[in-house]
């Protein structure tokens, strides 16, 4: 008996975006007639789950339109693909950056688009500094993390 390929759903990235939401609406409804502010909290704290949700979704998007695209890049030989995972911190929290890059033959360092032109941390991209660190919204340090791809 032969089996016939089956296709595989796409993964929502937003789906726990989408539950953290509907958490909202039931937190909200649980709440009942509570005080205003009571509620404004529930929002307000909701609405940050939700909007650090949603936006990791989106960065896990192109991350993945990115590693579709990785085996089409024209690469000299010896080079090596490389992904890093960094640490964001936004307006609703910490989320995880992953991107790929590339290490050329006799280099020790990969070439990351996204370092190549960051912007303040006014902007959507955190500075990148000379030893790799960026200081974090609420102030910290946040190093990349760096796994080779072969």
């Amino acid at each position: 008996m032969t089996m016939a390929a089956h296709r595989v759903s796409p993964v929502d990235p937003f789906a726990l975006a989408r539950a953290e939401l509907e958490n909202v609406f039931k937190q909200l409804a649980e709440a009942g007639a509570s005080h205003h502010v009571t509620l404004g909290k529930l929002v307000t704290e909701g609405m940050e789950r939700v909007g650090a949700l949603t936006f990791q979704g989106h960065l896990d998007t192109l991350f993945a339109e990115e590693q579709r695209e990785v085996p089409r890049w024209a690469r000299p030989e010896g080079s090596e693909v490389r992904e890093r995972t960094r640490h964001l911190e936004t307006d609703f929290g910490r989320v995880t950056v992953r991107r790929h890059g590339l290490r050329l033959a006799g280099e020790t360092a990969a070439r990351f688009p996204m370092d190549q032109h960051p912007q303040s941390s006014d902007g959507d991209l955190c500075p990148v500094a000379a030893r790799g660190h960026c200081r974090g919204r609420r102030g910290g340090l946040v190093r990349p993390e760096r796994r080779a791809h072969r």
